[in-house]
């Protein structure tokens, strides 16, 4: 895939497991420092849990660039993934119909949505 955002976020259920993720070159290669051992462990049920490897602030060298993902998954479910902007974790995605914390029908927003569903936001 290509993308255009600088942060991979998850939608997990790992509680009793664990995500990883690694990013591979076209070629399937593993991009350094992408490696599933630098991947930080995700151990959480969490609708917007960002992927983190140690030695990288972010993805944005890969914009534009085909690439793969290889998710490492244990005890776990992976319901969704995707690319974002910045540290908020908003896709662009359609929300349905909007919903609490929302601007609109796409999430332009995020971790903010989130914060004003669980009343811990401004």
């Amino acid at each position: 895939m290509r993308f255009t955002g600088k942060r991979l976020f998850v939608n997990v259920a790992t509680q009793t497991g664990s995500l990883q993720v690694e990013i591979l070159d076209e070629a399937g290669q593993v991009i350094e420092p992408l490696k599933k051992r630098n991947s930080q462990s995700i151990t959480a049920d969490a609708t917007l849990a960002a992927v983190q490897w140690e030695g990288l602030e972010d993805l944005s060298s890969l914009c534009g660039k085909p690439v793969r993902f290889c998710f490492q998954l244990q005890n776990g479910r992976l319901y969704s993934f995707w690319v974002s902007p910045d540290e908020t974790g908003a896709s662009g995605g359609y929300v349905a119909a909007g919903g609490p914390g929302y601007t609109g029908h796409r999430d332009t927003v995020g971790r903010k949505a989130l914060e004003t569903v669980k009343g811990i936001g401004p």
